[in-house]
């Protein structure tokens, strides 16, 4: 049983040492919130968290998206945006695997809130090794039309 023990070891210390995948590879990433930020236009503000709300009201605004965290040398970011309320945004530029960056076109009606959540996983290239995920929402406010055709909040 001893010499059993010994010899799982020692497999397991070469696998680290040749780059082999271990157990403690295999655990989910942590998800850092400080690794992306959001940025949203007209009159937006960035939450602690690094979320961003806007209050003002306007049919379409910006929400832009930017990693703030150290890439490897060699790294592919792999983004994924999900509509939460609202219309589905559109991209505007980025959002690339080669990019630091997601900006998006979102719309607000009168059927609610329009709501985004954004996620960025970074992976240190060629091994394909998952360094940190990031995910931050961006929220416009409801927004109608009021008398003289002035976007107003519902």
């Amino acid at each position: 049983m001893k010499t059993l023990a010994i010899t799982m070891l020692s497999i397991a210390a070469a696998g680290s040492l040749f780059g082999l995948p271990t157990r403690a590879a295999s655990l989910p990433p942590v998800v850092v919130m400080n690794t992306l930020s959001c940025s949203i236009s007209p009159g937006g503000t960035t939450q602690s968290n690094g979320s961003c709300v806007t209050n003002t009201p306007a049919f379409n605004f910006d929400a832009m998206f930017v990693l703030n965290a150290a890439m490897p040398p060699s790294y592919q970011v792999e983004w994924s945006i999900t509509s939460v309320a609202g219309a589905a945004p559109q991209i505007g530029s980025g959002c690339t695997a080669q990019s630091t960056f997601c900006d998006l076109a979102l719309q607000s009606n009168s059927n609610g809130f329009t709501k985004v959540q954004v996620r960025a996983d970074i992976y240190e290239m060629p091994g394909h090794t998952l360094v940190t995920s990031a995910q931050v929402t961006a929220r416009a406010p409801c927004t109608t039309v009021k008398t003289g055709n002035h976007p107003t909040s519902c």
